[in-house]
């Protein structure tokens, strides 16, 4: 069963999350396709989706929207979960939901929505994130709790395994 996962290229810290999901999914056995969304023209080769957007203002990111928006009709055809990477919280927090992920969530006829907060530590890639992390004085970079993102991919390669 081919799967797509994909997100908006610009942001390392979302496509390590796609990368991360990808190697869970098909360490399941499923056929896996890590993509940046500016790449897809077409979904219909694909029997499930699975589309992430860092959170930017409390929103997905534009490609991401437009992803969605686009290709709207296809994603309601095939099951697809949505995450959000939100990444600017030291502690952790407790996960936001995105203004839009509703909307996104309805749109696609998502099955499931999750928001992976990470912590900073280390470097940070952006010149936003660089600035917010002088702003609050925590140190530079963002660190995941992997095995949330793992445990998730683990039970989308369950639901998809059942509906095979």
């Amino acid at each position: 069963m081919p799967v797509l996962v994909a997100a908006p290229s610009q942001l390392a810290r979302t496509r390590e999350v796609c990368l991360e999901i990808g190697r869970v999914l098909a360490e399941t056995g499923l056929e896996v396709d890590v993509r940046a969304l500016q790449d897809v023209d077409a979904i219909d080769g694909y029997e499930a989706v699975v589309v992430g957007s860092a959170v930017e203002d409390g929103r997905w990111q534009p490609e991401a929207r437009r992803f969605i928006r686009r290709h709207g009709y296809a994603l309601r055809l095939r099951p697809v979960w949505l995450f959000s990477s939100d990444s600017l919280s030291e502690p952790p927090a407790q996960p936001e939901e995105p203004d839009d992920a509703t909307e996104l969530a309805i749109l696609s006829r998502a099955r499931d929505h999750v928001v992976f907060v990470g912590r900073l530590a280390g470097r940070l890639p952006g010149v936003s994130e660089r600035s917010t992390v002088r702003v609050i004085r925590t140190p530079a970079g963002i660190s995941r709790e992997w095995s949330k993102v793992d445990d998730w991919a683990r039970r989308i390669a369950g639901e998809l395994r059942r509906a095979a």
